[in-house]
């Protein structure tokens, strides 16, 4: 049963902070927090859809002409008014009845609520065959009355009558809206529900436990309901714009980057679990070792979201700050409340498994072991070719055209407007109802509308000029394209180029044609200020957090790498199997943003744990433990991620499809392709050098030595043969064992004559004094493996004297010195065989997923083959990373160390090889007090280390 907080846990400030969720009574009180800050905020969260700016127009910058002229056509006409143009046709020609019943709705019409002003027409087409009038809609300037156009536009469909052999469309800058309004309606949420059902499947399949899913889904409704009461709150202040695209992507990010950042806290707790009775004690831990890569991946995530704010698009500078407060919500609720609730919860809430404490951890082994071990041998080659394949994939962008899309081009499905908008091309003008609009000075007004009436493009003679008002002159003229078209957008910028032509004229060139191109012009310009602005913060982010650059560089060339690929992909998709016309002109900047941001949080994940474990093993040995022990939860994390975006596919929008295909695709590509093969084997190729410039990058830097700006846990142990007593800051109330107390120095083994580093000098040197002794032997550079002129018989053993027995027998310690037992080690012979053919020792170390028990393999092997001194060399490295296991899962230096746990082998093992080694070359008092302490703290060792050789 677990107990209370042991004080054992962190006591840095960090570790201060790690404790304050999970503490036996502040556990509670933050539970309370969050469940009145949810009481407080569900009521203004369910009316964020009331603050939404759907209208184009308002997502534009105000320097924009369409902009400027929306903000003074008050003046003439009222600014939300979204016109509606009714289509009536008869294909074999118009009736007397037709016209009549025409001019009766039209009528009608006028008597609508929110028909402000009179409806225009009906007028016949030069063909008789088709009528059109104009029905314009006041949506009002409170509230969303974007949202009420479907109802408007069911209401006019509603005077159609079936069976008459008269077809009715309603089309227009209404009917389009109204549109896009359904599309949106009721979808939010659909998808949230889509979202969960996703989120509830991976976690089941990822804990194997009906209970435990429980926890992470609620903490991200608790961060999704008082993201959006904040937004909210900051929407109807005016301090944001909401769209209906930015409140489904925020809902969409915070259940998956939420999920995300609990996968990975549960994980590191799971782990804790077995380590620390005490189930406080483990969760602080969890907080302190994986919090700060948490924290540190949802930091860049929020600021790289917030590099959106440069951009000029209201829309999307907006949406920045909007799906930015959602990560930083989301990442505080998963490191508060989810932290409280799991301790809460006790260790049933993983039933049917429990991590308790002293079991061993199965994800040390695993799929992705093997692909470590795959990548080992050639890492070059790997990634290389990965490199090749996914900058192939990259030339598919070629392939799609990023310029924004039509009305038509816009939807998944055939949408009632674009069937009106056909037949209102085939019988009238294609810009009926959707004018251009000019506004100049007054007293160039005349002049103006002469110059518009001549352009190309412009139906002639349908210039109309209203009076003057304040000032300004007020022009429309119609298009002889639709509106929405690429030959449109022509004309308007032939307009403009007209207009401005005239001699001091102050002319502005507006109307929902002129939105779209300002809204292509604006958007082009984000893609070529915001990408590079995401760039340059992630790299610093990078920079700052791993201390270097040669890595932040490449980790950003991957994430680079894997966008161009996931779009390429994509762009394929969407142009050869779904037929696609093309992309939202704003589909690369979000998709880059969010891809280079998720991307780099996986690979945070990844490098932060690497760093850490070449602090203690090197770099290529960290880099086959850091995709081993993160691995799993990284694939859970990104299937999350990937499932939740991938449910915008089911929006009947061209754009929320790519959005959501594209990081769906992205996430994917990164979790399996570029994080786990491309990355961990540019970490092994470039090995050191890819901490450039910090210390962990030179030649002469050991393993245990720490990089300058991180503790070095492994040079901080208690005192063994040689090696300084010193105590780490949060352990130093620990006291060494008795047995390794009093451990005088050793001198340093000669090496063998072929035994040589890189730099073609011995790997063992002195490296200091304690208390004047003699120089202690330095933790050495791995030492290359001897040729086959190594003899491959050891040399003989020398017996210590009987008075030097202690509480052992003269058997039981001649029984030690043998050797170990084959039946103990069957990997001894494939280490072995590796090291005769001339593998590197890493390489040989990286086949095995617990590093203590890899070096003690070494040692084995190496003493085997006659090397007594790099036996001495691979058993003290082990027994440091031991070490090092131990103080983590809690052990304090005494008490006994249980052999049947698996991981404590490996520090029992190295113990044993390096008491071996110390006797071999003449160091028996070394020899008698590893033996000793082998002996009393693990009996059961012991007795497995002396069982009879095969």
């Amino acid at each position: 049963m677990d107990g209370d907080m042991a004080g054992t846990a962190p006591s840095s400030a960090a570790g201060k902070l790690a404790r304050f969720p999970c503490g036996p009574k502040t556990k509670y009180a933050v539970v309370l927090f969050w469940v009145i800050a949810v009481v407080c905020m569900a009521p203004l969260a369910g009316k964020l859809g009331d603050v939404q700016e759907n209208e184009a127009v308002n997502w534009l910058p105000s320097s924009a002409e369409s902009t400027q002229v929306y903000k003074v056509m008050e003046k003439f006409q009222n600014p939300n008014e979204a016109p509606a143009v009714v289509v009536y046709e008869r294909r074999e020609g118009l009736t007397d009845a037709d016209r009549e019943r025409a001019k009766n709705d039209a009528a009608a019409f006028n008597d609508l609520e929110g028909v402000e002003a009179p409806v225009e027409g009906p007028f016949e087409s030069e063909d008789g065959k088709a009528l059109q009038m104009v029905v314009p809609f006041d949506m009002g300037d409170k509230g969303n009355g974007w949202e009420k156009l479907p109802d408007f536009v069911d209401e006019i469909k509603s005077f159609d009558v079936k069976g008459d052999g008269m077809l009715v469309y309603v089309t227009g800058p209404a009917g389009f809206n109204g549109d896009f309004a359904a599309a949106f309606d009721g979808t939010e949420g659909a998808l949230l529900l889509a979202a969960l059902a996703v989120v509830i499947l991976i976690l089941l399949m990822t804990y194997r436990s009906p209970i435990l899913w429980l926890l992470p889904v609620l903490s991200a409704v608790f961060a999704l309901i008082v993201a959006m009461g904040i937004i909210y709150l900051l929407a109807d202040a005016g301090a944001l714009t909401v769209t209906a695209q930015a409140q489904i992507i925020l809902s969409i990010l915070v259940f998956g980057a939420g999920t995300d950042y609990a996968l990975l806290l549960v994980a590191r707790y799971r782990e804790e679990l077995r380590r620390h009775e005490d189930r406080h004690e483990a969760m602080a831990f969890a907080l302190h070792r994986a919090g700060p890569a948490v924290f540190a991946s949802g930091v860049t995530v929020l600021l790289g979201l917030l590099c959106l704010s440069f951009a000029d698009m209201n829309s999307t500078s907006s949406m920045g700050p909007v799906l930015a407060i959602s990560i930083g919500v989301g990442l505080l609720v998963m490191m508060t409340l989810l932290p409280a609730m799991l301790v809460i919860g006790s260790r049933w809430m993983f039933w049917p498994t429990h991590p308790d404490f002293g079991t061993s951890d199965p994800s040390e082994q695993g799929i992705w072991s093997k692909v470590a071990g795959a990548i080992t041998p050639r890492p070059r080659t790997i990634w290389v070719g990965t490199t090749l394949v996914l900058a192939a994939l990259s030339f598919g962008v070629t392939q799609i055209d990023s310029d924004g899309l039509s009305y038509e081009d816009s939807f998944t499905n055939v949408q009632d407007s674009i069937v009106g908008q056909k037949a209102l091309e085939a019988h009238f003008p294609s810009g009926t109802g959707d004018p251009v609009i000019v506004m100049t000075d007054a007293a160039h007004g005349d002049s103006v509308a002469e110059a518009l009436g001549r352009v190309d493009g412009i139906v002639p003679d349908s210039v109309v000029q209203s009076p003057d008002a304040g000032g300004l002159s007020y022009l429309e003229a119609t298009l002889t394209d639709p509106p929405d078209g690429d030959a449109a957008k022509d004309t308007i910028e032939r307009v403009r180029d007209a207009v401005h032509a005239v001699p001091g004229a102050d002319v502005r060139v507006g109307g929902s044609t002129a939105v779209q191109l300002d809204t292509r012009e604006a958007s082009s310009r984000d893609n070529k200020v915001v990408i590079p602005i995401t760039l340059i913060v992630v790299f610093l982010i990078l920079m700052v957090l791993l201390r270097a650059l040669v890595a932040p560089l490449l980790l950003l060339g991957t994430v680079i790498l894997s966008f161009a690929a996931a779009f390429g992909l994509s762009a394929i998709v969407f142009t050869h199997l779904l037929n696609y016309e093309g992309t939202d002109a704003s589909l690369p900047l979000m998709g880059f943003v969010f891809l280079v941001a998720l991307g780099i949080d996986y690979n945070i994940f990844l490098m932060t744990r690497v760093q850490e474990e070449a602090r203690q093993v090197g770099t290529r040995r960290g880099a086959i433990v850091g995709l081993t022990a993160t691995g799993a939860v990284i694939t859970s994390a990104g299937l999350v991620l990937a499932g939740t975006f991938s449910v915008m596919t089911a929006v009947p929008m061209i754009f929320m499809v790519e959005i959501g295909f594209l990081v769906a695709v992205g996430v994917l590509l990164d979790t399996f392709i570029v994080r786990s093969v491309l990355v961990t084997a540019l970490a092994l190729d470039f090995d050191r050098h890819i901490w450039w410039p910090s210390p962990m990058s030179k030649a002469d830097h050991l393993p245990g030595q720490g990089d300058g700006g991180h503790e070095a846990i492994p040079a901080k142990v208690p005192a063994l043969v040689g090696v300084t007593a010193a105590a780490n800051a949060e352990i130093a109330h620990t006291a060494a064992p008795a047995a390794f107390s009093e451990v005088s120095p050793a001198a340093a083994p000669a090496p063998s004559p072929w035994q040589k580093t890189d730099a073609g000098v011995p790997p063992i040197a002195p490296v200091g004094l304690t208390n004047g002794a003699a120089p202690t032997p330095a933790m050495p550079l791995i030492p290359p493996v001897a040729p086959p002129v190594v003899p491959a018989v050891a040399p003989p053993v020398p017996s210590p004297s009987p008075e030097r027995n202690g509480t052992m027998g003269r058997v039981t310690h001649e029984n030690l010195l043998a050797g170990p037992p084959a039946t103990l080690l069957p990997e001894l012979d494939e280490a072995r065989s590796l090291m005769d053919n001339g593998t590197d020792a890493t390489e040989v170390a990286a086949r095995f997923p617990d590093y203590s028990r890899a070096w003690a393999t070494l040692a084995d092997a190496a003493f085997t083959r006659g090397s007594v001194v790099e036996s001495y060399a691979y058993a003290r490295t082990g027994y440091h990373r031991g070490l090092d296991a131990l103080r983590r899962s809690g052990w304090r230096g005494h008490g006994p160390v249980p052999w049947d746990h698996e991981p404590n082998q490996g520090f029992l093992r190295s113990l044993h090889g390096l008491g071996r080694a110390a006797a071999a070359i003449g160091e028996e008092a070394e020899a008698q007090r590893c033996f000793s302490f082998l002996t009393e703290s693990s009996p059961a060792a012991a007795e497995a280390l002396v069982a009879p050789r095969s």
